[in-house]
């Protein structure tokens, strides 16, 4: 066995390097001289086998560098070396370890290690202390971490979600059905409401179906009173026509029994709103010579605008909810505008 002597291809720094004498039984031997045993150099947790016998497809060129090396590329060898991989040492195993706590977040406590089967205590970014051998065995990490999130993908799916977080983290990051995605904390998140965001878009859809029930309860009261108010003009129209039945009296006989009848099927319970109803039939079952004969001829012209004030604040539409408030404001207008162009 040679050994490079060019101080230049083996330079002196080998002192984290070992060196130790053995036999190989199980290859063939070239003679029984000092070739049958053979130096191994281990370095950066490989060892080195330097023999003229051993594996000649592993055998480094002359001037190149062992692969197994890695960093240390200025470790040349002799034609006639070669090079083979054995276990890890102790410290490997805890430098292993290390790193993979290092890859979790967390870290390992233990300072030595005998073999990968040896427990070694960890703890985890989230506090957690535990001793295992399962993290150099399988690489699995802290159970109490993986608890927790199977909890919180068990509290998601419960409510047909999802819990997005791939790790245990102090804030989960959740996704309901709608797609709606939010954080919450760890320790308070089964305490809280679901998806908010669902919440208040519920809210919204109540209030919109809220308002198109009034909406269409407001048409279908229109619907009703105009029914009411044709029937109300079939009655008079059978009665004699309107031309014929002036008489106050059965003017306003006329509209309190349509008055009545709208406030019954309206439930209106105001007074005030029941005298404007009132009103508004008045007006309407009422011919245009007898509103005039009444509120505007008999009187001076102060008096037939006093009268018609009063009649439009309790007919005019902003104080009259009435569907046909408009119209018998309207009504009054015009005849109050013609009387006074004529006075």
């Amino acid at each position: 066995m040679k050994m490079s002597s060019d101080p230049k291809k083996f330079p002196p720094n080998l002192s984290n390097c070992r060196s130790r004498k053995s036999s190989i039984d199980s290859r063939p031997r070239v003679d029984s001289s000092s070739s049958d045993e053979m130096s191994l150099f281990c370095l950066k947790n490989h060892e080195f086998n330097f023999g003229p016998d051993l594996h000649p497809q592993k055998r480094v060129k002359t001037g190149a560098v062992a692969p197994q090396l890695g960093k240390n590329s200025d470790i040349h060898f002799a034609p006639d070396m070669v090079c083979e991989e054995v276990g890890m040492e102790d410290d490997d195993f805890i430098h292993l370890a290390r790193s993979i706590s290092e890859q979790n977040g967390g870290m390992c406590l233990s300072e030595t290690c005998e073999n990968e089967n040896f427990p070694l205590v960890y703890k985890c970014k989230m506090g957690h202390v535990w001793e295992s051998s399962e993290v150099l065995l399988s690489g699995s990490w802290c159970w109490k971490c993986n608890n927790l999130l199977e909890r919180a993908k068990n509290y998601a799916s419960c409510y047909g979600g999802t819990c997005v977080s791939k790790s245990c983290e102090l804030l989960l990051e959740f996704e309901c059905r709608n797609g709606h995605r939010w954080r919450a904390d760890l320790t308070r998140y089964m305490h809280q409401k679901w998806c908010k965001q669902c919440i208040l878009d519920d809210k919204h859809q109540r209030k919109i179906k809220l308002l198109q029930e009034q909406q269409a309860e407001e048409e279908e009261q229109a619907r009703v009173q105009e029914r009411l108010f044709a029937e109300a003009r079939q009655m008079m129209k059978a009665e004699n026509d309107l031309q014929n039945a002036e008489s106050e009296h059965e003017v306003e006989l006329m509209a309190e029994e349509m008055a009545r009848r709208y406030i019954e099927s309206a439930l209106i319970k105001d007074v005030v709103a029941s005298e404007q109803v009132i009103c508004v039939y008045k007006v309407i079952c009422a011919s245009e010579n007898f509103i005039k004969a009444k509120y505007f001829n008999t009187k001076t012209r102060d008096q037939a605008t006093a009268s018609y004030r009063k009649l439009a604040r309790s007919l005019h539409p902003d104080k009259n909810k009435h569907p046909f408030a408009a119209e018998a404001f309207l009504k009054v207008s015009s005849i109050y505008a013609a009387t006074m162009a004529n006075a």
